[in-house]
């Protein structure tokens, strides 16, 4: 059976050694922000249940699920049940299960779309890559090594940081 939060005294863990998750076709957005604070999070839609508990087990992942079938009988996997309906509640109770802190610094660490970690990339390396605005205004970019889209510090970067200001 899967488990529900549990908090433990535990002092908060850095992402460093914070563990990697698996997140259920219902946890699309939840997987997302999650990859916003920088946790190594995999997230495949439409996968079978089987599957699911497999890619958990073998990749030592632990299964992020609001299935209750999949909470039921979770096999060999480590398991948590989500409560809430709300991602941001999500986030927090995943924070406080396994006493993970988000920091600054590990946001937007992660490609939002395949999870991978991003790498800095040259500027003239961007620049048929990326809008001639974006270009011209931004000196800062990074790239996925897997899916090679590009990112940059834009706008969306300040409304992102005020939502996530009370896990700050």
């Amino acid at each position: 059976m899967c488990a529900e939060e549990t908090v433990h005294s535990a002092p908060l863990r850095g992402q460093e050694d914070a563990p990697r998750f698996v997140a259920d076709d219902q946890l699309g957005k939840l997987a997302r922000w999650m990859r916003i604070v920088g946790l190594d999070t995999l997230y495949v839609q439409e996968i079978e249940d089987r599957e699911l508990i497999r890619t958990a087990v073998e990749e030592e992942r632990i299964l992020l699920t609001r299935d209750t079938r999949i909470a039921a009988e979770p096999g060999e996997a480590e398991c948590l049940f989500i409560e809430s309906d709300n991602w941001i509640q999500q986030l927090r109770q995943i924070l406080s299960a396994y006493h993970l802190k988000v920091f600054p610094q590990k946001l937007f660490t992660r490609c939002l779309l395949c999870n991978s970690p991003l790498s800095p990339i040259g500027k003239d390396d961007v620049r048929e890559r990326v809008p001639p605005f974006v270009f011209r205004t931004q000196e800062e970019f990074v790239r996925c090594p897997t899916c090679d889209k590009i990112y940059w510090q834009g706008t969306h970067v300040n409304h992102v940081l005020e939502k996530l200001k009370p896990l700050l």
